[in-house]
């Protein structure tokens, strides 16, 4: 009998229950859930999944402040959700206000500074990681994670800490985008709206016909949107092809590129989650992508 390393099954099990936790917020998101709902979901996530004694969102406005959206965890008390603080001295949120990118204290009580540390100290935090919220392109603002534990956090804290706030973007995206784009004029224009907007040339052909119930346009808008985007950072593609076919009780999306190649759901790309919003509303999520030859995705959702 072969014994697996009890290093490795430890890590195993991190980062099967951090799909778990991924997946449960994509499926919020997936069906539309108010942003509050995804806020509360996430921090409560973050905490338990990080094992820290605090997980909070802060929303940056101008001020500088940052703003308590919602908060987790025994030491979360002393920021009540509500209350804006000076962005100021040197601390996590400060940091990452002035970055845009993930930041890290490793010593809260000897090297921070400003009035949201020392609110922080009180609650006996030590070490403390955040990472950026970015919604479309802007800087919106950030996760906090903190721990009372004498070790800094692990190094790794600030990648994973980055799936949870891509998924918190995408929440408040929906929000600017949903009324304005798909709610009132459908799937067709919103695709062609997204087609103007994107890195790389986009064909569309669309054969949709009709107006489609409102959770199988907004799974179906975010599969393109998240694909372009896909495109333009990973693939190196000079064109992308989008082909909507919703004529029967199925909606079917292909989308293809000739790009690089090689992206792989199963390594933790943004195509899990993706494929995740897909299942979620009762679809299936097909990759095909061989190195040097594109990436093709074939996406079927019940209507």
């Amino acid at each position: 009998m072969v014994r697996r390393d009890p290093a490795d099954q430890a890590r195993l099990r991190q980062l099967a229950d951090e799909q778990a936790a991924l997946r449960r917020v994509a499926t919020l998101v997936a069906r539309g859930a108010a942003p509050d709902e995804v806020f509360t979901a996430v921090a409560e996530e973050v905490g338990q999944l990080f094992r820290v004694e605090l997980a909070t969102l802060f929303r940056y406005e101008p001020g500088p402040t940052a703003t308590t959206v919602t908060t987790w965890g025994p030491a979360g008390k002393n920021l009540p959700v509500g209350i804006r603080w000076p962005v100021d001295g040197h601390n996590v949120t400060t940091l990452v206000f002035e970055t845009g990118r993930p930041a890290r204290v490793d010593r809260y009580p000897d090297s921070s500074s400003g009035p949201l540390s020392a609110v922080v100290r009180e609650t006996g935090i030590r070490s403390a990681v955040g990472t950026p919220v970015i919604v479309e392109g802007s800087l919106w603002g950030a996760i906090f994670a903190g721990s009372t534990l004498e070790q800094a956090l692990p190094p790794d804290t600030e990648a994973r800490l980055a799936s949870f706030t891509e998924l918190v973007a995408t929440a408040i995206a929906n929000t600017g985008i949903h009324p304005a784009i798909l709610s009132e004029g459908g799937l067709t224009p919103a695709l062609k709206a997204l087609a103007r907007r994107s890195a790389v040339p986009v064909e569309l052909d669309l054969r949709t016909g009709r107006r489609l119930p409102g959770p199988v346009e907004v799974a179906a808008y975010y599969a393109v949107s998240e694909a372009l985007a896909n495109a333009a950072k990973h693939a190196r593609a000079s064109v992308v092809h989008v082909e909507v076919d919703a004529l029967d009780a199925t909606l079917r999306l292909t989308i293809r590129d000739d790009g690089i190649g090689g992206a792989d759901p199963a390594r933790g790309s943004g195509l899990t989650g993706l494929r995740d919003r897909i299942e979620a509303v009762g679809g299936t999520f097909n990759v095909t992508s061989p190195d040097g030859g594109g990436t093709t995705l074939l996406i079927e959702i019940p209507v």
